[in-house]
């Protein structure tokens, strides 16, 4: 039986780590409250916007029109699929900066390598420190800006993100463009996800006329900006949900059990104790008899 000393660093200990845990656990908490109210509105926008550019880009292919740029000649995937060619793949992983997060990870990177495997040889952009040190980037060259250090600056992440696919697009034509991501399930299940940005679907019904004013080259390239910038705003903000909400189920989980094992060793500190008194009062009593 362990002694009473060593009973009560132990408490200290566990009791620091309670503290510890909460507090962060309180930090998860706020920051899942501060990103879980733009949500709604950035996949509502997105929707729009891709419904819109896929009209666009089906408007340029049948009419064939003189305007378009060649990015999107080569981009498209009707021309891509009619020609018989295989164009490249660009994969972008997102992953989280720490742990804490139960599972969540494993799902992530668990989907990303089902992925990986399944287009052999395609371009492959980590974010995060848990992601980078389980995946191998594949990039044609090294890049020379890195990414703002925290997706929770979500504006300027979704605004690296939406330039660094348009570099793909443009300069080395890859033909699709997926992102591996966290889903936000509730607030039990946070699971991974994959989401083909490129190329767009169009959901024009048929006999629908569309029509394009102007500039159709600097029209679409806007077009696509747009689309690519409010698409990863809403994939960031929603992993960031599912992060935040993975971490404070976790650290939920640990401070139950920490409590769970600080009462314990309360329990046994307070039989030792009692255990010693009784002792000292059985000696003095046995002592005081004996005198007699």
């Amino acid at each position: 039986m362990e002694n009473l000393r060593t009973i009560k660093n132990r408490l200290k200990t566990i009791g620091s780590i309670i503290k510890a845990v909460n507090s962060m656990k309180m930090i998860a908490t706020v920051k899942l409250a501060r990103v879980n109210n733009t949500h709604k509105q950035a996949k509502a926008c997105s929707s729009m916007l891709s419904d819109m550019l896929g009209k666009a880009l089906r408007e340029c292919t049948l009419s064939r029109l003189p305007e378009q740029s060649s990015w999107i000649k080569g981009c498209l995937l009707d021309q891509a699929n009619q020609h018989g060619v295989t164009r490249e793949s660009l994969i972008i992983v997102l992953s989280t900066n720490q742990g804490f997060c139960g599972s969540f990870n494993q799902c992530i990177l668990h989907a990303a390598s089902e992925l990986i495997g399944k287009y052999d040889g395609a371009c492959v952009e980590v974010f995060g420190k848990i992601g980078r040190a389980a995946i191998p980037q594949k990039r044609p060259v090294a890049r020379e800006s890195e990414p703002p250090h925290d997706m929770r600056t979500a504006p300027e992440y979704a605004r690296y993100l939406s330039e660094l696919v348009v570099d793909y697009i443009i300069n080395y034509g890859v033909g699709s463009v997926f992102v591996v991501s966290g889903k936000f399930e509730n607030i039990l299940v946070q699971k991974g996800q994959v989401s083909t940005l490129w190329p767009v679907e169009c959901n024009s019904e048929p006999g629908e006329i569309v029509k394009i004013e102007g500039d159709v080259g600097s029209f679409l390239n806007d077009l696509l900006h747009m689309y690519l910038y409010e698409t990863f705003v809403g994939l960031v903000i929603e992993h960031m949900i599912s992060e935040y909400s993975a971490r404070v189920m976790t650290l939920d989980a640990s401070v139950r059990n920490a409590n769970d094992m600080f009462d314990r060793l309360q329990l046994q500190c307070n039989r030792i104790r009692q255990d010693r008194i009784t002792q000292e009062l059985t000696e003095i009593v046995s002592s005081i008899e004996c005198m007699l």
